[in-house]
């Protein structure tokens, strides 16, 4: 999306260039995808559909999406160019995700409750809320 957003305003100022404002868009504009719609039943439904969103917007511009390259996220720590990857067909990208869902929920099932990636956060915030004094809150989208 960030290079969606350089094609329509080039001359644009104040972006950090890793995809904070498309984001931000997504969520007001309500298209964004959350960690709930990876880990949902119907996750390959609600993804491929956003895909073909993405796609449409992509084809706009004449660009195919499936030929766009992207940051390689397993190698995340690496920031050096050159380990970008092509978005894929539907089909590959969707496969892609279904690889990190299959590491990421065998590994959540595989580790104590306080280790996982994924939980509750209630009582880390009501443990903030109480004391408010000490912690300032930002309400995002409210």
């Amino acid at each position: 999306m960030e290079l969606l957003n350089n094609l329509y305003h080039p001359h644009s100022r104040g972006g950090t260039g890793r995809g904070i404002s498309p984001a931000y868009a997504g969520h007001y504009s309500k298209t964004s995808l959350y960690v709930r719609n990876f880990l949902a039943p119907k996750w390959r439904d609600i993804l491929g559909a956003h895909y073909d969103l993405i796609a449409r917007r992509f084809s706009a511009y004449d660009l195919d999406i499936a030929q766009i390259e992207v940051p390689n996220l397993r190698m995340v720590r690496d920031q050096s160019r050159g380990n970008n990857l092509r978005v894929g067909s539907r089909e590959e990208f969707l496969d892609r995700i279904a690889e990190q869902r299959d590491w990421f929920l065998a590994r959540e099932r595989s580790v104590p409750n306080s280790k996982r990636m994924f939980r509750e956060t209630f009582e880390i915030h009501l443990k903030a809320y109480q004391d408010a004094q000490r912690y300032g809150f930002v309400f995002e989208g409210a």
